[in-house]
């Protein structure tokens, strides 16, 4: 409702069927999405949505807008020489116009030979715009940083495991667990991320050097296949790595939670779903 209100604002003003959104209506637009995404896992009103965004494959209201103006723009120069805004584009010569707005997209603006450019080179574009996103974000953000470095819905959220494995690595994406450092069950340090993966001995279980990037247990969910596998190559290494990383995240959450009893998800939760999905 507030877009197509935006739209038709600013359509009255422009005659454009495309519309440039100030930074104010995005603001609310980006809060809206925000909210939205905390009604899905759950979360706080201001807590960040930038990592359950990138598990999703999700873009920022921003970049929807500039990907869609930029498609605008694209066909809007294939359109037939009859056509009404093919006529009215020479005569469109007031800077101010949105018509100038919308050519100042940054997405348009990459295209070397915008005027014969195809739909190929289009989504050449548009995946190394947001692809140049990703990599600015992952720079700024830690949790964010440990996620995959290329686009695509993360695996954790669609391959076969129970809903506690699921919520689990999850939550460790997103950085609610270990969450707020509370004393460790050892007694030596308190549960940050990096002492966790310490204590439980991640590296030596999963047989990789401790200065692995981003860390043991993210190294290993970015290594997850992006699809369904054609053959079982891979098995061999899923077959001892999956059950050990769903028993290092299910000792973390014991170590996080004290108080609960999780002896009965050490029987249950040993990631046999995913490996009954491996190709035989």
């Amino acid at each position: 409702e507030y877009v197509l209100r935006c739209n038709k604002s600013n359509n009255q003003v422009s005659g454009s069927p495309q519309s440039c959104f100030n930074i104010k209506q995005v603001a609310v637009l980006e809060k809206a999405q925000n909210t939205c995404l905390h009604m899905i896992f759950g979360g706080h009103s201001t807590s960040s949505t930038s990592v359950f965004r990138r598990l999703g494959n999700l873009l920022s209201m921003r970049e929807r807008i500039l990907t869609l103006g930029f498609k605008f723009v694209y066909r809007a120069f294939w359109l037939p020489d009859e056509a009404l805004f093919t006529l009215l584009r020479p005569v469109l010569t007031n800077p101010a116009h949105q018509w100038f707005k919308l050519l100042a997209n940054p997405i348009w603006l990459s295209l070397s030979n915008r005027q014969n450019a195809d739909s190929k080179a289009c989504k050449h574009a548009i995946h190394s715009f947001l692809n140049q996103g990703l990599s600015l974000k992952r720079s700024q953000q830690i949790l964010l940083s440990a996620c995959r470095p290329s686009l695509g819905v993360d695996p954790i959220l669609w391959l076969p495991m129970t809903n506690y494995e699921c919520s689990r690595f999850i939550r460790w994406r997103m950085g609610w667990l270990p969450g707020r450092p509370q004393p460790c069950s050892c007694g030596l340090h308190t549960t940050s991320r990096h002492h966790v993966i310490e204590c439980t001995g991640a590296a030596i279980c999963l047989h990789l050097y401790s200065t692995v990037q981003p860390n043991p247990i993210d190294y290993v969910l970015n290594m997850l296949p992006m699809k369904k596998l054609k053959n079982n190559k891979n098995n061999a290494f899923w077959i001892f790595t999956w059950p050990i990383l769903c028993r290092i995240i299910l000792d973390i959450e014991q170590i996080c939670l004290p108080g609960v009893d999780l002896a009965d998800h050490a029987a249950t939760d040993r990631g046999q779903l995913f490996l009954n999905w491996l190709p035989k």
